[in-house]
């Protein structure tokens, strides 16, 4: 539709067989002479209430040819016309005329003067619907309809036009949303480095990314508008109860870098009518897992010395002899404490030897029945015997095993190992069992045992690798036409730490000899068990790598559609103690084009 104005400018109208004049301004001359008469019909209230003056004005013929100046005749009748047309013939002694009528609007009348200046074009303007689509009215490319926005634009404070576009995506979306206009992106003049967030106070959105960047013509189907941030998603939309439209876009989310980060090229969580037309999602490669760390090796006890060897025989005193002993247990830097029995004690005249001491711990041990301490000697067997060897400390626990790790509207939780335990002490070993005593005599004592080794530490768990997520739907409606989502390789899983060794059990001290006649020597205390290695971390999940992920409703796929999962992640490898059990390997990283979470 096209909405034109025109004014008559003749010495008269004829409308039928009615002759209008109009009121003459002036008392020098007449507006007939002026040529300045104004045309009632002219008024489209005052055409609608004389219908019998002014003749329903429909599309109008084409005008008459302008005259010559001739004198004395009235002007022709001009017709109303789409196109501008020529005055018509005036008669002899006319005032010359102005225009042609312009091309009417509904009940517009006009005529054209005799003897014409000017057979002018009336330029119309063309009404331009705004809710057309570019492709099939290019008039709405036009700052009346959008907001402009190129990689090569500036968000200043007017920013928005096809000559001073705004730099930004999110600039653009305020400002259009502000004023009630689309967006109107180019997407051949490099991609926009940032990352989108669509909330409540963007609802609504129409956001076009198909237009060329060097003179705004709009090609959707080989034109898309790059977001590419350089880290995080490309976009969010959250909230919204209108929607938003993009059209044209390519949304690229980078490869994680820190350790089991997942990299997610969408994301739309708690919205409705939200619709991704001619779009394309990419997610870059989740990042892998940490591998866990191995456990060291616990440390070597003390050797026995001067305080742990057995008295040798005394006579010509009634004090016994103790047995050698160590003052306190050891403490080892995994854990617990290890202690070597003491040697059995010695007493006067005649009597049985003590035996010695089982050693400790008697927990935590791989056989519960050792380390027993030496019997002490008879009269009818003298000497004292040596203690019981200490068990072996346990080993630590390895690591759980992981599992899958979770989705949600935040994204993805990667799925590490678990931690092993410090391997635990070994049980010193029995004390040397005291000998007989003769009469006036005290006999020999027994030896301490020696320490038990410390235990081994702990392998670390291995971390879960990151996911690559194309599109991420929680909670939302979403439409999807003529789209492709391409996910990356899932994160690795980190591989689990080794167990650290336990470290040896030192040897127990002599007993006491028997430097008197009639008396045997004592018992020697016996050596300590070895640690117990550490437990191994177990391996991490490998991260997913899915097309789109959804919870809820599942997003409406249309058109030509496009959905390439990458692979998921390996696991991570269980590490290993010397002489220990694997810990459990994690999961590989799942794979899929649609995954949905219950």
């Amino acid at each position: 539709m096209r909405t034109t104005t025109s004014l008559l400018l003749g010495v008269s109208t004829v409308l039928g067989a009615v002759t209008f004049f109009s009121a003459c301004g002036s008392t020098e001359s007449t507006c007939q002479e002026r040529g300045d008469c104004a045309n009632p019909c002219g008024d489209p209230s005052y055409a609608v209430a004389h219908p019998d003056l002014c003749p329903d004005a429909g599309t109008g013929g084409t005008g008459g040819t302008a005259g010559s100046g001739g004198t004395g005749g009235v002007g022709g009748v001009g017709g109303d016309s789409d196109a501008a047309g020529d005055a018509g013939s005036g008669g002899e002694g006319g005032v010359a005329g102005q225009d042609a009528g312009d091309a009417g609007d509904a009940a517009d009348v006009e005529a054209g003067g005799s003897g014409g200046d000017d057979a002018g074009d009336a330029e119309a303007e063309a009404y331009c619907d705004p809710a057309s689509m570019p492709e099939d009215d290019p008039c709405v490319i036009h700052e009346d309809h959008g907001v402009f926005v190129s990689p090569t634009g500036s968000d200043d404070a007017s920013c928005g036009t096809r000559s001073g576009p705004c730099q930004t995506l999110t600039r653009g979306m305020t400002n259009a949303k502000a004023a009630g206009k689309r967006v109107y992106a180019c997407g051949d003049g490099g991609a926009y480095v940032e990352s989108l967030t669509i909330g409540a106070s963007l609802d609504g959105l129409l956001v076009l990314g198909g237009f060329q960047c060097s003179d705004w013509s709009y090609e959707p189907t080989s034109v898309r508008a790059a977001v590419e941030p350089a880290t995080g998603p490309a976009l969010v939309v959250e909230g919204l109860t209108e929607g938003v439209d993009f059209r044209s876009f390519a949304f690229r989310s980078a490869d994680a870098t820190g350790s089991g980060e997942s990299s997610v090229a969408g994301i739309v969580r708690s919205s409705s009518g939200v619709v991704f037309r001619g779009c394309s999602f990419e997610a870059g490669a989740g990042a892998a897992g940490v591998d866990g760390t191995s456990g060291g090796a616990g440390e070597s006890v003390p050797l026995v010395g001067a305080e742990q060897q057995g008295d040798n025989s005394t006579c010509g005193t009634s004090a016994a002899n103790s047995g050698g002993a160590w003052l306190t247990p050891f403490v080892c830097a995994a854990g617990g404490t290890t202690l070597g029995g003491a040697g059995g004690t010695a007493l006067y005249s005649n009597k049985d030897g003590l035996p010695g001491d089982r050693g400790t711990p008697i927990t935590d041990i791989t056989a519960l029945d050792l380390g027993d301490g030496g019997p002490g000697g008879t009269s009818t067997d003298k000497g004292g015997k040596n203690g019981e060897l200490g068990s072996d400390g346990n080993a630590g626990e390895n690591g759980t095993a992981a599992v899958a790790g979770v989705l949600s509207e935040a994204g993805y939780t990667p799925a590490d190992g678990g931690n092993g335990t410090n391997g635990r002490p070994a049980q010193g070993g029995g004390g040397g069992g005291a000998s007989w005593s003769i009469t006036g005599c005290v006999g020999p004592s027994g030896g301490a045992g020696g320490l038990g080794g410390c235990g081994g530490f702990a392998g670390t768990k291995g971390t879960g690798g990151g996911a690559s997520i194309a599109l991420l739907a929680w909670s939302s409606t979403v439409t999807l036409e003529d789209c492709s989502l391409t996910s990356a390789g899932g994160g690795k899983g980190g591989d689990g730490g080794d167990g650290g060794g336990g470290s040896l059990g030192a040897n127990g001290h002599i007993g006491g000899g028997a430097i008197h006649a009639g008396m045997v020597g004592a018992g020697a205390g016996a050596p300590g068990g070895n640690g117990g290695p550490g437990g191994s971390g177990s391996g991490g999940t490998g991260g997913p790598s899915h097309a789109i992920v959804f919870h809820g409703s599942e997003p409406v796929q249309q058109g030509a559609m496009t959905l390439t999962p990458g692979t998921g992640g390996p696991k991570g490898v269980g590490g290993q103690a010397s002489g220990g059990l694997k810990a459990p390997d994690g999961l590989e990283g799942a794979s899929a084009g649609v995954f949905e979470v219950p």
